[in-house]
C-alpha cells in the first residue's frame, strides 16, 4: 500500500496521521525537485513564458525554501505556488511577474520583518518587486566629434628595406617542470542582481572570497566563464556567469613572493581552447614565470621557453624603489583560444611564440627593440619600436606559414599626414594603446564612417582620440586611410590622480606608466570601452551644476560608433582597499581592471574584489529593458470601474427634448432635463426612448440593453419622426446662414 500524506509540522499539519499510523509505514520524505527538474516541469506549464523568468522563479523560490529550513521564515513555499504563478503568466502574459507574485506574498506583507526578507530574496534574483516601469537610470549620452580622415598608415615594401628586415626563426621544444597537484577550493558565491528597483547598465555583481591585503591584477573571459587573478599572494579564480559557486587555486607554495627576488609580482591569465578547455596559462611579468594550470585536476606545470629561462635572482627587492629598473616581460593572448601565445620583453629584440598544444617554441629574432606588440591577425603582428615608437608589420610567422622558410618579413609602417601625401612621415605619430585583432563587420564600418564601404579594417585606440578606424589594414599593402574621432584634450596630457580621497587611496604618486590600459573593443556592438579616472572625465557635462559627482572607482567611457555618442558610466567605489597603494598605482590608473564580456558588455573587478557585469551594447540594452518592463507588467491606462446592472422599472411615454438647465448640472435617471444620462424620453445619452443624442459633457450612465430593446415600436417611431424633424430644421437654418454669408460677401 502506497500512501501520500502531508508531513508533520506547519503548515502541512500531518501530525495526527503520523501519530496514529506512522509507525506501521516505512516513511520516505518527498523533497522538492532539483532546480533543473523544476525548470523542465515549469516549461510544460508555461511554454510561452521566457526562460529567464522561469529561471528567476526557480532560484528565488529555492532560496525561500532554504530559508524555511533554516527557520528564517515559517512558510515553506513549495512547487505548487511556482506552478500557479507560471500558469497565470501563461494565461495573462501582459500582467507582469511582479503583480502575479503579490498574489502569493500579500498575506506575508502584514509582517514587516517577513516582508523585508521576501523582498530582499526576490530582488537578489532580479525580480523587480516594487519597481516602476519608468525607473530607468541610464548614463547620459554626449555627442561625439565628427569623424574625420586624419592620415594614412603606409606599409613600405622597398627592395632594400625588404632585404634588411628579415627575421630568422628557430624552433625547439618546451621544457616542462612538474606537475604538482594543488587543491582546487570551492566557495559559495551569491550573485546579486543590480536591476531590482531600477534599470541601469549594470546587470549583477558579486564578491570574490579574498583577504583585504590581496590585489586584483587581471580579469579575462572565455564564453561565459570569468577568470580573475590576484598577486598578493598569487591566486586564480574561476566562475561561470550564472553559477552559485566560485573555484580558486592558491599558488603561494608554487609561486612565493620571494621568487627571483620579485616583491611585487604582476600576473596575467590566458584561457586555452579545445582540447585544453580546462587549462589556463598564468604569466608573471617580472620573473617571466609561465605556469600551466588545470582547473579540473589542480595540476600545475611550469613551462620553460628555453633551458636558460630562469633569470638570476635580484640581489635586492624593489618594493621601496621609485622606478622600475628594467622592462618587464609581456604576454599577448588574443589568440589563446587557438592554443598559442606570444611572449616578449619590453626593450628586447626577440619574440617567443609558444604553441601549447604541440609543445614547441618558435623564437623570432628582430633587428629592432620592441616596446609593444599587437596581434592584429594570426599571421600579421604590429610592433612598436622602443625609442621612436615607430610601427612595423611582421608577416608570415613560422607557425602559420604553409612553407617553412625559416624567416619572417618585417615591414616598416609610416604615419603619413593628410596634407603631405604618401611617403612623408608625420611628426606626430600616434602611439596605439589597443588594436583589435579582428575587423568591424561591414555594416558597422559603414555606420561608423557614414559611407557605404566594404574593406579590411582594424579599430585602434590611443590617448588623442575616442577611437580610430584604419581602413585596409593589415591585409592591403596600399596606403591605409585612418579615420579618427578626435578628443578635445589628449588623455596623456591630463593628470590621472587628484587630491583628497583619491590621492590617499591611490598613493598619489605614479612612478611609471600603468601596466593595464583598460581599453577594449566590442566589434559586434561597434563600441570602444575604456576605464578612466574621474580627473579624465568631463564631469561638468555629465552631471548637472547643482549635483555633486559621487566617489567612484572609475568611469566606463563607452564610445558608440553607430549612434555617434559617448557616455560615462560610474563604477561604484570599492568597500575595501589594499594598504599597498604604491603597488596598486603600478597596475592601473583606476581602481578597476576590465575585460570584454560577450558581444555587448564588459566585466570589471575593483581593488576590493567586487565583480560587476555590465551591458553597454544598444541592442542588448534594448532587449534587457523590454524583458525588465515585461516582468513589471503593463497597464492599459483605463480607470478601474464597476458596472452595476439593474432594471429601472420605469416606462417610457413620449419622446421630447426636455427642459434646459441653465446651470448645466448633471441629471441621471430622470425624464425632465435635456442632456441627462441613463434616463428616458428626453434627449441625452445612455437612456431609452429619447428622440436623439445630446451630450452635455457629463459622465455617462447607461441603462441595460434589454431595457432599450423593450421600448414599444410606437415610441421608437415617434422618436425617429422627432429626430428627423429636428434634423430638417437644423439643415434649414444652416442653409440660411450660408446664403446670408454669401450675400454679405457680394
Amino acid at each position: 500500500m502506497l500512501v501520500l500524506a502531508n508531513r508533520p509540522g506547519f503548515p502541512f499539519l500531518g501530525n495526527d496521521f503520523f501519530g496514529a499510523l506512522g509507525d506501521i509505514f516505512s516513511c520516505h520524505a518527498v523533497d522538492n525537485p532539483q532546480p533543473e527538474a523544476e525548470l523542465a516541469m515549469l516549461k510544460r506549464y508555461g511554454p510561452d513564458v521566457p526562460d529567464a523568468t522561469l529561471r528567476r522563479l526557480v532560484c528565488a523560490f529555492g532560496e525561500l525554501r532554504s530559508m524555511a529550513d533554516q527557520g528564517t521564515i515559517t512558510y515553506p513555499y513549495s512547487t505548487r505556488e511556482v506552478v500557479n504563478v507560471v500558469r497565470h503568466l501563461q494565461r495573462f502574459p501582459s500582467e507582469g511577474l511582479s503583480s502575479v507574485l503579490r498574489n502569493v506574498f500579500d498575506f506575508d506583507s502584514y509582517n514587516k520583518d517577513v516582508r523585508e526578507v521576501l523582498i530582499e530574496a526576490l530582488h537578489k534574483h532580479g525580480i523587480p518587486i516594487g519597481a516602476k516601469a519608468s525607473s530607468v537610470s541610464l548614463a547620459k549620452e554626449l555627442p561625439l566629434p565628427e569623424v574625420k580622415m586624419s592620415g594614412y598608415w603606409t606599409v613600405n615594401q622597398s627592395g632594400n628595406a625588404r632585404r634588411k628586415l628579415l627575421c630568422p626563426t628557430e624552433t625547439h621544444n618546451v621544457h616542462v617542470k612538474g606537475p604538482v597537484f594543488l587543491r582546487v577550493h570551492t566557495s559559495p558565491c551569491h550573485p546579486q542582481e543590480s536591476r531590482a528597483l531600477s534599470f541601469s547598465e549594470e546587470k549583477s555583481h558579486f564578491q570574490i572570497p579574498m583577504n583585504e591585503v590581496n590585489i586584483i591584477c587581471d580579469v579575462i573571459t572565455k564564453e561565459d566563464v570569468l577568470y580573475m587573478a590576484t598577486c598578493n599572494p598569487v591566486s586564480l579564480y574561476s566562475m561561470k556567469e550564472r553559477a552559485d559557486a566560485i573555484r580558486f587555486i592558491e599558488l603561494y607554495d608554487v609561486f612565493p613572493r620571494t621568487i627571483s627576488g620579485v616583491w611585487q609580482p604582476f600576473v596575467t591569465v590566458a584561457p586555452l581552447g579545445s582540447p585544453l578547455d580546462t587549462q589556463v596559462v598564468l604569466h608573471e611579468e617580472q620573473s617571466n614565470t609561465i605556469l600551466l594550470l588545470d582547473l579540473g585536476s589542480g595540476a600545475v606545470r611550469r613551462l620553460m621557453l628555453s633551458p636558460d629561462n630562469d633569470p638570476p635572482a635580484s640581489t635586492a627587492s624593489n618594493w621601496w624603489s621609485s622606478k622600475d629598473t628594467q622592462g618587464g616581460f609581456k604576454m599577448c593572448r588574443d589568440f589563446s583560444h587557438r592554443n598559442w601565445l606570444l611572449f616578449y620583453k619590453e626593450g628586447g629584440s626577440s619574440l617567443e611564440v609558444l604553441d601549447v598544444l604541440e609543445g614547441q617554441v618558435h623564437s623570432i629574432s628582430l633587428p629592432i627593440n620592441v616596446t609593444s606588440v599587437f596581434l592584429v591577425a594570426e599571421d600579421r603582428w604590429l610592433l612598436l619600436e622602443s625609442d621612436t615608437n615607430k610601427k612595423f608589420l611582421l608577416t608570415k610567422p613560422v607557425h602559420m606559414a604553409a612553407e617553412d622558410s625559416g624567416v619572417c618579413q618585417l615591414h616598416s609602417v609610416s604615419d603619413d599626414p593628410l596634407s603631405s601625401g604618401h611617403g612623408v612621415s608625420s611628426a606626430e605619430a600616434s602611439v596605439p594603446q589597443m588594436v583589435s585583432c579582428e575587423q568591424l563587420p561591414n555594416e558597422n564600418l559603414s555606420a561608423a564612417l557614414d559611407q557605404k564601404i566594404v574593406s579590411p579594417n582594424r579599430v585602434v585606440a590611443d590617448s588623442g582620440s575616442f577611437a580610430q578606424v584604419v581602413v585596409g589594414f593589415p591585409d592591403l599593402m596600399s596606403p591605409n586611410e585612418v579615420y579618427s574621432f578626435k578628443r578635445p584634450d589628449d588623455l596623456a596630457a591630463m593628470k590621472s590622480s587628484d587630491g583628497g580621497a583619491h590621492m590617499f587611496l591611490r598613493g598619489g604618486v605614479r612612478s611609471s606608466a600603468p601596466k593595464q590600459h583598460n581599453c577594449v573593443s566590442l566589434l559586434s556592438a561597434n563600441q570602444v570601452v575604456r576605464a578612466l579616472p574621474p580627473t579624465k572625465v568631463p564631469l561638468k557635462e555629465v552631471y548637472p551644476k547643482e549635483a555633486t559627482p559621487p566617489m567612484v572607482a572609475a568611469y566606463l567611457e563607452v564610445t558608440d560608433l553607430t549612434s555617434k555618442k559617448v557616455k560615462y558610466i560610474p563604477v561604484p567605489r570599492s568597500t575595501t582597499v589594499s594598504p599597498y597603494t604604491s603597488w596598486l598605482s603600478r597596475l592601473s590608473e583606476t581602481d578597476v581592471v576590465m575585460a570584454p564580456l560577450g558581444s555587448g558588455g564588459v566585466v570589471t573587478v575593483d581593488v576590493g574584489g567586487c565583480v560587476r557585469l555590465w551591458e553597454t551594447g544598444l541592442d542588448t540594452l534594448q532587449r534587457s529593458l523590454m524583458e525588465w518592463r515585461n516582468m513589471i507588467g503593463s497597464e492599459d491606462g483605463r480607470p478601474v470601474q464597476i458596472t452595476i446592472q439593474r432594471d429601472s422599472g420605469l416606462d417610457v411615454s413620449a419622446p421630447k427634448h426636455g427642459k434646459v438647465d441653465a446651470a448645466n448640472a448633471p441629471h441621471v435617471g430622470g425624464n425632465q432635463w435635456a442632456g441627462g444620462t441613463g434616463g428616458r424620453d428626453t434627449a441625452g445619452l445612455g437612456g431609452k426612448g429619447g428622440p436623439y443624442r445630446l451630450d452635455a459633457g457629463h459622465k455617462v450612465h447607461q441603462v441595460s440593453q434589454a431595457e432599450k430593446d423593450a421600448v414599444p415600436e410606437e415610441v421608437r417611431r415617434a422618436a425617429r419622426d422627432m429626430a428627423e424633424k429636428a434634423f430638417k430644421q437644423s439643415f434649414f437654418f444652416l442653409t440660411i446662414d450660408i446664403w446670408l454669408s454669401s450675400v454679405t460677401v457680394l
